[in-house]
Parts: structure tokens; sequence; C-alpha cells
């Protein structure tokens, strides 16, 4: 496998050049000694000190790397003679490395990312928006890209290829980036393959992104577009994320019978929180304005998902449509214009206008969040009200008292109350704890 982080060397390969080579300093970089007498022969040896024989050439354009074999098992006498067999090989037609891999059942790309999505103990078990996320990763930038090329022929110079391809959206190319490194891992551990050629390739570097807080004046116009968005399921899920500083999918993925409306607390099952298992169920109290919204929805029978998806039973899976709308009736957004498909009557594209949310609706959480701690309640009680697992919450919430929850679930809710009614001019930054 090619890699930008080898340290080239060239002398005649024999014994005591090999001796002599240097081991890599770093883990994931290789030290090579190319041949000076047949072009593409070479020694590669890694940061653990294995030493192999290798031949690197080209097939239908490709850059192609052949493990000869390891350097303990055989002379370089008779590795120059097998490089050389396989160079006139190559010559006529032949790829070394293509025929090893079909003699042990070779994966291709498009197969190792089915593999991993289908795999539950993988890319199957991740969360609902995790899933959805690398799927569209691999249907629109993997597959295309590189799923017809089977996974030892994929070498770092493809991956750094890809990634360039996505130069203009750099958080989507790392974790592109990211989804192949894990997925050469995984193809690894199911002996598909023998390298990962995404571990060496550099991400891009990324800016901390801004945690937004809604002033006074968005926070009318959001709640205002909210409440006349015709999807009132889609609404009623914005707000139930608005009031509470849920995660997404553990809005979206609710049921009925987790919600207890005697003492007014939701109880999140442990697969749906970020938490995971082995925090257990998390239980968090609910102010009255996100109880007035359960109520407002509930079915007859209340049982089974909060938002049903189109067919009526599986839970609905993403609200960002409806998140894109009310961010643009709350002129949250920036527009840009960019090139249709259409063709205008002289031949050029037509321009269509793109509406972008400033805001993501992961921010709804850094909003309440924000707002309780301006307004000086305990970052202990802030946390167990959104469900961050840490230390001090762990040791100040070990048995949760839901009323100062509720306190100051409902204090937010005011507040929301008269921003849309326009009676806050700016927002408090008190200090102290509550």
């Amino acid at each position: 496998m090619l890699t930008s982080k080898s340290q080239n060397t060239k002398a005649r390969i024999v014994q005591q050049t090999i001796d002599a080579m240097p081991t890599p300093t770093s883990k994931g970089q290789t030290t090579i000694l190319w041949d000076t007498n047949v072009a593409g022969f070479g020694v590669r040896c890694t940061f653990g000190g294995s030493k192999a024989f290798i031949l690197n050439y080209r097939h239908k354009k490709r850059q192609r790397r052949y493990i000869i074999g390891p350097c303990s098992e055989m002379t370089a006498t008779k590795a120059r003679a097998d490089a050389l067999s396989l160079k006139e090989s190559i010559r006529n037609g032949g790829d070394p490395q293509g025929e090893r891999e079909k003699g042990r059942d070779a994966k291709t790309v498009a197969e190792l990312c089915a593999a991993y999505m289908e795999d539950e103990d993988a890319g199957g078990g991740n969360r609902p928006s995790s899933q959805r996320n690398d799927r569209s990763m691999i249907a629109n930038t993997i597959v295309p890209k590189l799923g017809k090329h089977g996974l030892s022929a994929i070498t770092e110079h493809d991956i750094k290829k890809l990634k360039d391809s996505l130069e203009a959206h750099p958080y989507r190319g790392n974790r592109t980036l990211a989804l192949l490194r894990t997925m050469f891992n995984y193809a690894i551990t199911k002996k598909w393959t023998t390298e990962n050629p995404a571990k060496n390739v550099e991400m891009y570097p990324e800016k901390k992104r801004k945690k937004k807080m809604l002033t006074p004046e968005q926070m009318r116009k959001f709640v205002a577009a909210l409440d006349s968005y015709a999807d009132k399921s889609a609404a009623s899920a914005l707000w139930l994320l608005l009031l509470t500083g849920a995660r997404e999918q553990e809005v979206l993925g609710a049921q009925w019978e987790e919600f207890d409306f005697d003492t007014g607390v939701w109880t999140k099952p442990a697969d749906r929180v970020k938490t995971g298992e082995t925090e257990g169920d998390q239980e968090v109290a609910l102010g009255d304005e996100a109880i007035a919204v359960l109520e407002s929805m509930m079915p007859v029978n209340p049982v089974g998902p909060l938002f049903p998806g189109r067919d009526g039973k599986k839970a609905r899976t993403t609200v960002r449509r409806p998140w894109v709308q009310a961010c643009k009736a709350a002129e949250l957004f920036t527009k840009s214009e960019v090139e249709g498909k259409r063709k205008n009557k002289d031949g050029s594209p037509k321009m269509l206008t793109k509406y972008k949310p400033s805001m993501r609706i992961h921010d709804m959480r850094h909003n309440i969040i924000s707002w309780l701690a301006s307004e000086g309640f305990s970052l202990p009680l802030i946390g167990s009200i959104v469900n961050q697992s840490t230390e001090a919450v762990t040791e100040g919430y070990a048995k949760i008292d839901y009323a100062p929850q509720r306190k100051a679930l409902n204090a937010y809710g005011d507040f929301i109350r008269k921003c849309r009614a326009g009676n806050v001019i700016a927002i408090s930054t008190k200090t102290g704890t509550k």
C-alpha cells in the first residue's frame, strides 16, 4: 500500500543493506529501500520492525503493490528473481495483486460498505441518525468514486483524491475520511484486506463551531414560525427540542410509554441516550410547557411512537426539512445563489436561491443550556436536565430531585412565553447558582 509517510532510500538490495535499514520512529510510518537495479523492487520496514520484499507496478493506469514475502523467510537473491518473473508477467498484461485478491475471495469497496452497514456489531448497530449519515456518505461519495475497486487495490493516493474532492466541504470530508478508516479497520478484522489506506491521510483543520443562543427577538420569530407551521407533528417535535434540550433522536424516537404524566417525568431508554447502556435509563423532569405540547398531540390510545413515520408504525427519523422551513420563516438563515440543472433560453444555467439555516437543530440544546447558565442555575442541575453524563452530575444527582429540574424548566418556559408576546428586551446575565 502506498503511503506518503514513507522514508525512501535507494541501494542495491542485499542482506547487508536490508540489515542497515532504519526502523520508523512513529506508528503508521514505513521505511522503504528501493533497489537500484530492478525498478519497483524494494524492501518495506514497518514501525514494529517487520520487513518484507515488495514490488510496485502499474496495471490499467493504477498503482499497485505486491508483497513478495517476508525478509525472514527468503533471501534477497530469491526475492529479486521473483520480482523479475512478476515484471515479465505484468508486461504481458498480468496483475499479480489482482490474482492474489481473487484467490482469497476479495471484496470490493461497495461490498465492504454493504457488509459494514448490515452488521449490527458495526455500522448497523449505530444510532439511526449515524446510520443515515453513513449511508448518505456511502451512496453519494464513497461508492461512486471507489465502489468498484477491490479493497487491496485502494491506495492512500485514492483516499487523498477522494478527500480533495470534498475540499469545499471540510466537515463532510473529515466525516467521510473517518468512516473510511473505520470500515477498512473492520475489513482488516474480517481478513478481507491487510492494510488501511486511510489511516495516514490527514483531516482538514476544523474551526470549533460557535454555540449560538437565540436573542429574544429571534426566539419570538422562531416560536411564531412553529405556531404557524402546517405540519403540526413536525412543529411539536421542534417544540419539544426547544423546551427540553433533548437530542434530536431522543425526541424523534420517543414512545408514549416513556412518559409518566402523573409525575411529569420522561424515562429515556439507555439504548437511545448518548451515554449508552452502561449508564442505564435516564429520567428527566418535564416543564409545564413541554407537558402541554405532549397533551395537545396525545392520541386516544397513547402507545407507540410520538412521531410515527410514513408507515405509521416506525418512528420518524428526521425533521431537517421542517427545521429549514422554520428557520427560513424566522429569518435565521443565509441565502446564496447556486446553478440549477435547468437552462435558460440562452443555454446558461438557471440560478436557484438556496437557504441555509444559520443554526443547527442541536443548537436548541445549546440554547437551553446557555439560558439556564445565564440565569444562575448550577451546572450539575443543568447537566441532569439535558442528560449530560459527567462526574459532577453523577455525584450531585445520584438520587434526582425533580423539583429543581422542573423549576428551571418552567423558568425557561416563562421566558419563551414572554418572547412570544414580545415582552423580553434582553437576556439576563445573572451569576450564582440556584
